[in-house]
């Protein structure tokens, strides 16, 4: 498996980590490394429900990487404000 999109990585970067994930045949996979709240949900790989590290690693090369911009993290902000002073 090889990461072809990390949050915190310029599209550059991403793009050479699917070019080699690509070239060496293996599945994708993604991080994201929130270190922020908007930082949250930019990134999961979706894939169907799995029994096992056997199918696990099968379901995972039919998995989707998903991308957003941080939709999660946006709506996340509103319960984790800091209160008023």
């Amino acid at each position: 498996m090889v990461e072809v999109f990390n949050g915190r990585s310029e599209p550059e970067v991403n793009r050479k980590a699917e070019d080699l994930r690509s070239a060496l045949g293996v599945p994708a996979g993604a991080g994201s490394d929130a270190h922020s709240l908007a930082e949250i949900g930019r990134v999961y790989v979706e894939m169907e429900a799995f029994d096992g590290a056997i199918d696990f690693l099968q379901k995972l090369r039919q998995a989707r990487v998903v991308t957003s911009r941080g939709r999660l993290g946006l709506r996340a902000g509103r319960f984790f404000r800091k209160p008023d002073a």
